[in-house]
Parts: C-alpha cells; structure tokens; sequence
C-alpha cells in the first residue's frame, strides 16, 4: 500500500510566468504569438533537453539559455535576431523577474494527500532557491520530508537522491509512490531502487512519444490512481 508520496518541483508543483513574458517581448518584434501556441513551444523545447541533454535545465540559466531560446523560437515557428532577442530577456529578467507559482490543483492535491493520512515529500533537482519558493507559494507546509540537490549534494537521477529519502521514512519502496515531470530524471532515477513514479505530461504524449508509458495529465489524477 503506498502510504507516502514525493514530487518534483518545478512543472510539476510550480511553474514560471514564462509564456506571458516572451509574448510580450516577442511584442517587440512584431510578433503576435497565443499563450497556448507558446506553452507548446516551451513544453517541446523542455522535453528536447530532458531526452538530450540531461542535467542541464538544473543549472543557472545563463549557462544554456542562449541555446535554448534558439530551440524555442524553432519550435515557434519563427525566424528573430537571436542575439536582439536575448538581449531583450536579459534586460526584462532584470527589470521584472519571472515568478513561480502553484499550478492551480497543487494545493489541493497536497492538501488532500496530508488529509488522507499519506506522508508528502519533496525530491527536486534545485539551486538554493528552493525554499524560497516553497514558502512563498505557502506549499512547504505540506511536506514532512525535504531532498533538494544543492542541500544533499547529488541530484536526479543519482540513485541516492531517492533512497536516502525512503531511509528518512523509514520505508521500503513498495509504499512509496514518485511523481515528477522528467522520464529521464525522475522515472529512470526512482526505478533504480524499484519506487514506483508516475509522468506528468499535461500535453498527452507530446515530446515523448517514444516512451511506452502513460503519462497523467494534470497533477489531480495522482489522487485517481490512489483511488482517493
């Protein structure tokens, strides 16, 4: 009986603003893009470096960004001056930093799982950020268990990430359940040590098509399939 359940953090609790800032900065260059064309965009873009390069959307940002909006705008459909439209980020990231907040059924999932008597934790590839932003978006107190990769010194899909969080639980994997968005971080990660992860992929299958898995579809079908 699974009796304790972890989650990623970022696209699956919390997500950026992201696609209203680059509409309106590709503003700027006579482009008229809808939210929903841009959150495809960024979705397949994201997919692209989890299956190829993994690791890196862990890193500060300026280490891949430039790359990664050439991606994007490929994925969009458009042809910009690369260069111009980084600049333009830059100067917006300063001026007004991107937010995350809570998708809109991250509190009452994890509302409903602590009021179900099942035991809710955190395992997330994260810079020193990532108590900030559980407080802030007041989700951390829901947690009783805490792994973040710049605290413990490893990262998904290091093995050790997620057996050290069931030691902490005192727990075999058989009562433990992963919920992440990254098939190569979080699915590869937890099944070295044979805890069981379900994928979060609010597209369907879009940009992994390849993987023989069925992926939930909003976070609230965890509680579906713990029959809740």
């Amino acid at each position: 009986m699974i009796d304790h359940v972890w989650f990623d953090l970022g696209y699956t609790l919390v997500r950026l603003n992201r696609e209203k800032v680059m509409k309106n900065i590709l503003h700027n260059f006579d482009f008229d893009i809808d939210i929903s064309k841009l959150e495809i965009a960024y979705h397949l873009t994201d997919k692209y470096f989890m299956k190829n390069y993994p690791g890196v959307l862990a890193r500060n940002i300026d280490e891949y960004y430039p790359w990664y909006i050439g991606l994007l705008t490929y994925n969009l459909g458009i042809k910009v001056n690369l260069h111009e439209l980084y600049n333009n980020i830059v100067i917006h990231r300063k001026n007004e930093p991107l937010i995350w907040s809570t998708f809109e059924d991250t509190h009452e999932v994890l509302s409903c799982l602590n009021e179900n008597g099942i035991k809710v934790g955190l395992i997330s590839n994260w810079d020193t950020t990532a108590r900030n932003i559980l407080i802030e978006n007041d989700i951390e107190k829901y947690f009783s268990y805490i792994f973040i990769s710049s605290e413990v010194g490893y990262e998904k899909p290091d093995e050790r990430i997620f057996s050290n969080a069931l030691n902490e639980a005192c727990i075999n994997p058989e009562r433990a359940l992963y919920v992440g968005d990254n098939y190569y971080d979080d699915y590869l990660g937890a099944s070295k040590i044979d805890m069981k992860c379900l994928i979060l992929n609010r597209f369907d299958t879009l940009g992994i098509e390849e993987l023989k898995i069925k992926p939930l579809k909003k976070l609230s079908d965890v509680l579906n399939y713990l029959e809740i």
